[in-house]
């Protein structure tokens, strides 16, 4: 390593480099289905739905809470959003309860992938303009609990490294010290990631 300090020092920041573009493409939340079984009943039964063009959109629907009286409306202007393959408003008791119903919206796609959850944006921002309606279902709440756990993530990183910056400068009256152990610390914290 010390006779060749120049190319172990490339090597390591090219993994690093590389590893950090690899978890660039995440997707935090919960797994497409067809991460969930490789062989099997539950395997043979997504199996038997994508071969019926039906395709994973009945394990993890886009649901939708809206007032019962404006149930069938609101199926049908979810189910006309672009990659949305239908809506149902299911009737019965089981399916209403003090005036609210329940709207199920089933995509064209696995809304655990990155297409699908391009469609429950858009099915939450149709939601928005229909009268007290709102978007549910374990995709959505999946999404919410990312963006509530990670949307301060930068910010404290930031902060993170600016204290840290602070602290190691004044310890070793340098600048580029400070600089180069941030940089290299947040590209193993992302590096870990992947």
């Amino acid at each position: 390593m010390l006779r060749r300090r120049w190319l172990a020092t490339t090597l390591g920041l090219a993994t690093l480099v590389a590893l950090v573009v690899a978890a660039s493409g995440m997707l935090l939340g919960l797994p497409k289905a067809e991460t969930l079984a490789d062989s099997g009943p539950a395997h043979e039964a997504l199996a038997a739905l994508e071969r019926s063009g039906i395709g994973a959109a009945p394990l993890a629907p886009i649901q939708v809470l809206t007032s019962a009286e404006a149930a069938e409306e609101t199926a049908s202007v979810l189910g006309a959003v672009d990659g949305v393959r239908g809506a149902v408003a299911p009737s019965g008791a089981g399916w209403e309860r003090a005036g609210r119903a329940v709207v199920d919206v089933y995509p064209a796609v696995d809304t655990n992938s990155s297409e699908g959850r391009e469609i429950v944006a858009a099915v939450r921002e149709q939601a928005s303009s229909l009268e007290a309606t709102s978007v549910g279902g374990t995709t959505a709440e999946a999404e919410d609990f990312v963006d509530d756990l990670y949307g301060a993530f930068p910010l404290m990183l930031g902060l993170i490294a600016l204290v840290a910056f602070v602290r190691l400068a004044r310890a070793f009256r340098s600048l580029l010290l400070p600089l180069k152990a941030i940089v290299l610390n947040l590209l193993s914290v992302f590096a870990a990631w992947a």
